[in-house]
């Protein structure tokens, strides 16, 4: 029986080779490919379709394509923490000062015209959903600050400048740069006013 390592081992692995494609498209030997065929479709001996490795393939390598399965567009995103997400991330800390165990509904922090990007702060652990969305139902509504998030917000850290995510789901983190809440507010929002 073959082992196979824990998510966190394969992720780093995957993003290693991501960047050896990006850097040196011409080291794809047959040892790198056979290595990202097993990273992502499993051990040794697995079955797994031509047109799947292929798809994972060209993610890697930061290209956009068509699901050959389910005709979806299939991307890698980066993502980063915009003005707009910053702020909201201040709302619902705020808000969550006065709430039971600090959920807060998004009706009280979501402005005319926001966007819904807050949801993505739970990428870099900033915030997390009382309940997730179920097949048959929506979540409620109700997000919190992390401890972690509360750390953001009081700029006694930063967070990882850029995290890469697929299907709404963070592979990872694609640099080392870091980001605090003012420079992620920029000059769009007043952290003073804000946080006032």
């Amino acid at each position: 029986m073959t082992h196979r390592p824990d998510n966190k081992v394969l992720e780093t692995a995957l993003f290693q080779l991501r960047e050896v494609y990006q850097k040196h498209p011409e080291a794809q030997t047959e040892e790198l490919v056979a290595l990202g065929k097993w990273i992502v479709a499993g051990a040794p001996g697995q079955d797994i379709t031509e047109e799947r490795f292929e798809l994972k393939q060209k993610l890697l390598r930061g290209e956009s394509v068509r699901c050959p399965c389910c005709d979806q567009n299939a991307k890698v995103y980066r993502r980063t923490i915009h003005a707009g997400m910053a702020a909201q991330l201040i709302r619902i800390y705020k808000a969550g000062l006065n709430a039971p165990d600090g959920w807060v509904s998004v009706d009280e922090i979501y402005s005319h015209g926001a966007s819904g990007d807050y949801a993505k702060l739970r990428f870099w652990g900033l915030v997390e959903s009382k309940d997730k969305r179920g097949p048959d139902d929506n979540a409620s509504g109700y997000w919190r600050v992390t401890p972690r998030g509360d750390d953001f917000v009081n700029e006694r850290i930063s967070v990882p400048a850029h995290v890469l995510v697929y299907n709404n789901e963070k592979l990872g983190v694609d640099s080392a740069e870091t980001i605090r809440i003012r420079d992620a507010l920029g000059t769009q929002f007043s952290y003073q006013q804000l946080m006032g």
